[in-house]
């Protein structure tokens, strides 16, 4: 199941999958993350939290080969929408091997 957006199908299709976070902070689990819901407020618990650390990283496991046109990313929006600061997206290759296909970061 998808919705049509001018002629091209979007499938959410990470909801469900394994994540993993390097951190975890006051209750945000990573499969907040993907749990279909986008309204980013924390007391609907639909955000993830790492802890106060630095490089904090998020990963969903797809675990099947996709064609990816568009990443979808939701930040809070009851606050701290600054915490992003910046974000990368990979893909894993091989593996090991990642190609980083999304740097805001630079």
């Amino acid at each position: 199941p998808g919705k049509a957006v001018s002629g091209h199908i979007l499938f959410q299709i990470s909801p469900g999958k394994p994540t993993w976070e390097s951190s975890v902070g006051w209750g945000g689990i990573p499969q907040r993350g993907n749990d279909g819901r986008s309204n980013g407020i924390w007391g609907s618990k639909s955000c993830t939290h790492s802890a106060n650390t630095q490089n904090n990283m998020w990963k969903v496991d797809l675990l099947d080969n996709y064609y990816i046109d568009q990443v979808v990313i939701y930040n809070r929006k009851d606050c701290c929408a600054e915490r992003i600061n910046g974000v990368k997206v990979s893909e894993k290759r091989k593996k090991y091997r990642l190609r980083l296909c999304v740097d805001t970061t630079a």
